[in-house]
């Protein structure tokens, strides 16, 4: 089962590193395409569904990480507050995507996600990172 990191406030403030996708990371080197321009980022978090971990072991994991709770897009900073306070004593996933352009094309990355070992039943399970908030 995924592990949920238990934060201290129902308004966090999320951070991640700039990233790319793969294919692009190259971009701005010689001889290579043109540096990425117009970086922004999008924000998701979902409610973990009712049931978890249950439903992962039939196969909902990334594909249905729960009810969108919250959404922003056109991020420029590599943080965000959130704006709207989440449910006390609540699981929640959440994710970034970089969009930007390279050459004048618009590219975007996959959702971030993590790779956890589970060892009942021994799998590797894709995520997307979870959170748990304070009772209050």
């Amino acid at each position: 089962m995924p592990a949920f990191v238990e934060i201290d406030s129902l308004q966090p403030t999320f951070k991640w590193e700039p990233f790319l996708a793969v294919e692009d990371q190259a971009a701005g080197v010689p001889g290579g395409p043109s540096k990425p321009r117009d970086i922004t980022y999008g924000l998701k978090i979902w409610r973990v569904k009712q049931g978890f971990p249950f439903a992962w072991r039939q196969g909902a994991q990334k594909a249905d990480p729960g009810q969108l709770f919250y959404t922003r897009q056109e991020l420029r900073d590599t943080f965000h507050r959130v704006e709207q306070p989440l449910e006390p004593s609540a699981m929640y996933f959440w994710s970034v995507r970089a969009h930007y352009s390279v050459d004048g094309q618009p590219r975007s990355t996959e959702w971030a996600e993590q790779t956890i070992q589970i060892w009942w039943p021994l799998a590797n399970v894709v995520s997307y990172f979870g959170f748990k908030t304070p009772p209050q």
